[in-house]
């Protein structure tokens, strides 16, 4: 993402797209429901059920994105670390930028910002990266528009500025391992 553009679309997270889809499927549930014709009490049980069925599913959601996302921090930090001991700076690139994203994921935007700059910086001899496109397109340019443009580029700034080694440290203290 170039700290140039200034045109930002904003996407939807991954939970308000699941919360879309589930509220979208349990307003045509219920359309449904009322416009069957039944007996009252048939009607009511089945409303009920469903609704039951509708806040185990909203409930399991937040965990669900949780685990997803500390999936990918725990698979970003082990690709951060192998490419560094295995003197690998394109790839230490791409974590630096997947570290970004789980970052903006955790609304932990300063650090998602001097990630992505980092990533950026050092993986600027690979024009078409389709993984940089994507967690920019889905993650980053999202809390660029959060965070605020100037925040956001200054913040990106500062992590083009930064050394490889140092931006791989600083990725490894923002995705912590679990213990």
């Amino acid at each position: 993402m170039s700290s140039q553009d200034s045109s930002h679309r904003c996407q939807p997270s991954v939970g308000q797209v699941l919360l879309a889809m589930l509220g979208g499927a349990a307003f045509g549930a219920l359309a449904v429901y009322l416009t069957a014709p039944r007996a009252g009490a048939d009607s009511r049980r089945r409303l009920q059920s469903m609704a039951d069925d509708t806040r185990e599913t909203f409930h399991r959601v937040p965990g669900a994105l949780r685990k997803a996302t500390d999936a990918a921090r725990d698979a970003f930090r082990e690709e951060l670390t192998l490419s560094r001991d295995m003197v690998v700076p394109l790839a230490t690139a791409q974590a630096l930028s997947g570290v970004a994203a789980v970052a903006a994921s955790d609304d932990d935007l300063a650090a998602a910002a001097r990630l992505a700059g980092a990533g950026a910086a050092h993986r600027s001899r690979v024009p078409d990266d389709p993984v940089a496109a994507r967690l920019d397109t889905t993650f980053l340019e999202p809390a660029r528009t959060r965070f605020g443009a100037e925040a956001w580029d200054a913040a990106f700034g500062e992590g083009a500025a930064l050394r490889l080694p140092e931006a791989t440290v600083y990725g490894l203290e923002v995705a912590p391992g679990r213990a």
